[in-house]
């Protein structure tokens, strides 16, 4: 190959590769800020994160040693906050909220359900998917690891 060849082979691959780095680069830094301020809300609890995941718009933590949960949550034009005590929860699960169009089921809600130590059922649901806000992308499985190792904990 030519110096020519070369340097077009090079031009190409550059604009080519640029937009999956810029696209890398702004979800990282999405991430950040998102992780930045679920540990903003965390030390205002006095915990800390000692664990966490992105999904989508949103990302969830816990902390393991005060049995604490936390989900921060970007949504349009509004931040949305959540803290769920677990020294009082008994269970996690998994809350699926479908709705019916003719002969279909579609899935409308995801939600981490929280069963209390003392009255037996949902005392507290945090919202992980809404079709109305986002597209489906892993929350189902997201959900299912969370109730898992929360369940963990609670035992």
């Amino acid at each position: 190959m030519d110096i020519e060849t070369s340097i077009t082979v090079a031009v190409i691959l550059f604009i080519c590769i640029t937009p999956f780095a810029m696209m890398h680069r702004s979800n990282k830094q999405k991430e950040a800020n998102l992780l930045q301020s679920l540990k903003e809300i965390a030390s205002q609890h006095n915990c800390n994160i000692h664990k966490h995941e992105f999904c989508n718009n949103y990302v969830i933590g816990l902390d393991s040693h005060k049995k604490q949960l936390f989900l921060f949550q970007k949504q349009r034009e509004t931040n949305i906050s959540r803290v769920v005590d677990l020294s009082n929860i008994q269970k996690c699960q998994v809350l699926k909220t479908n709705k019916s169009t003719g002969n279909k089921d579609l899935l409308e809600k995801i939600e981490l359900g929280f069963i209390g130590t003392d009255q037996n059922k949902v005392v507290e649901k945090l919202e992980v998917y809404n079709e109305e806000y986002a597209e489906l992308r892993g929350e189902y499985q997201l959900a299912q690891k969370w109730t898992s190792e929360i369940n963990k904990i609670l035992s």
